[in-house]
């Protein structure tokens, strides 16, 4: 309730989420998702996480930083071929053991 600031509105929104989502195991869905040792951007990591999610009646914002609930990530920068600039990616070392508690 604290995280939540005590906000009425807030709070019943994280309930509804711990709820709805608590016969859903996404650990199985998101490990074959990516591929160990690959690089994924991290708007591509949060694209990918929204299409697991909404494929499994999930309902939680995906965000790229979730990947490290299941994988051990490491941050880097990869130049877009398209752009020219510099992207936030992540690199996959490997599965973490157990997951989050999904």
């Amino acid at each position: 309730m604290r995280a939540c600031g005590y906000n009425v509105t807030d709070m019943k929104k994280e309930y509804d989420g711990i709820i709805s989502n608590q016969g859903i195991c996404i650990r199985d869905y998101i490990i074959p998702a990516f591929k160990i040792g690959e690089i994924y951007s991290k708007a591509k990591v949060k694209e990918k996480l929204r299409e697991i999610y909404d494929s499994v009646g999930y309902s939680k914002t995906p965000r790229a930083v979730d990947l490290g609930d299941y994988f051990i990530i490491k941050n880097t920068m990869i130049t877009n071929k398209e752009t020219g600039k510099r992207d936030a990616c992540y690199y996959i070392e490997k599965v973490k053991d157990g997951g989050s508690a999904d």
